[in-house]
């Protein structure tokens, strides 16, 4: 299982450090590794704190469902399956649309930018089971098994948080390629378990170029059941 750097340190001095000691007694790695994990450690660190902070426990607090009118704010309400609804920034070019998954493009180019809500229909009547997980282990084991089976060699795992008022719940992942907020659901429709899912992420280096994680944060908290 990978593991998540600790500590405030924001110097990139430190953070090349901080990763020195992370890999002291690991096998050897390049030194563009380490560069790379330095650079993004640094970058990161001071966000962590406060994402810790947020995620204690099983569960932190219930995060506060934010406040913007889709009009006002430049964002456009979307329907995915008849389920459940999603508000996207307007710079975001819907790609595809279907019953079952909406695949959206950020304001930039490439698989990185990419967002997508999916609904599918699923025998199991928890969370755990419903993502092939056994049944009964916290969401926040949860969110430690799915991070070790994210894409190419898994991501560190960094904290899950439930939405006010929902049966959701927002799990966040970091790799040395991107960093994403993944939100899961179970939802009773039509005597059918409906698994809803939405995907929202950004590289890692633009992460906070202009407050890029509050707007992905945004489209996360607009996670509505019809």
């Amino acid at each position: 299982m990978r593991r998540s750097p600790r500590g405030g340190l924001v110097v990139l001095g430190l953070a090349a450090a901080f990763v020195g000691l992370q890999t002291a007694f690991l096998p050897p790695l390049d030194s563009v590794t380490l560069q790379r994990r330095a650079i993004l450690a640094a970058l990161w660190l001071p966000f962590q704190a406060a994402s810790e902070a947020r995620a204690l426990g099983e569960t932190s607090k219930a995060a506060p469902l934010v406040n913007f009118n889709i009009g006002d704010k430049g964002f456009t309400e979307y329907t995915v399956g008849d389920t459940f609804k999603v508000s996207m920034p307007n710079t975001f070019k819907l790609l595809k649309e279907s019953p079952a998954k909406v695949i959206w493009q950020g304001d930039r180019l490439g698989p990185l930018n990419r967002m997508s809500a999916a609904i599918k229909e699923v025998p199991a009547d928890n969370l755990a089971e419903a993502l092939k997980e056994e049944p009964g282990i916290s969401v926040k084991e949860l969110g430690k098994r799915l991070a070790d089976k994210r894409e190419k060699e898994g991501a560190d795992f960094y904290g899950v948080l439930q939405l006010e008022d929902r049966d959701a719940y927002r799990f966040e992942f970091v790799t040395e390629e991107m960093h994403e907020y993944v939100l899961y659901s179970l939802l009773k429709k039509d005597g059918k378990n409906l698994l809803c899912s939405l995907n929202v992420l950004a590289p890692g280096l633009l992460w906070t170029n202009n407050n890029r994680y509050i707007t992905l944060g945004k489209i996360i908290d607009s996670f509505k059941p019809i």
